[in-house]
């Protein structure tokens, strides 16, 4: 959300890159992502089973799927998380845990 004079503007699509350099454990988001691996590889784990996911795969994750990972390595991912208007919480696309009340 931007706010402004009398009014706010929904901001529905967050884009973030970043090197990870350990293990994520399983965690859902309540928006859905699109992970780019730009470097690296890694095996998702998720309710669906496992994964490999490597330099060039775009990994679709929808709201509230649970999915971790291990890495072979590092990995370089860009994140976009999109969050639709009506479901927008009090700090967009979080983990359930990490949500303030």
């Amino acid at each position: 959300m931007v706010n402004g004079p009398d009014r706010e503007r929904f901001l529905p699509v967050l884009a973030r890159t970043r090197s990870i350099r350990h293990s994520v454990g399983p965690v859902a988001y309540d928006c859905v992502k699109l992970i780019f691996v730009r470097h690296g590889s890694a095996i998702l784990f998720s309710e669906f089973g496992e994964q490999p996911a490597t330099t060039g795969d775009v990994v679709p994750l929808g709201a509230n799927t649970l999915c971790g990972s291990e890495l072979e390595g590092s990995i370089t991912v860009t994140t976009l998380a999109v969050v639709r208007e009506n479901d927008v919480p009090k700090a967009p696309c979080t983990a359930p845990a990490a949500r303030s009340s």
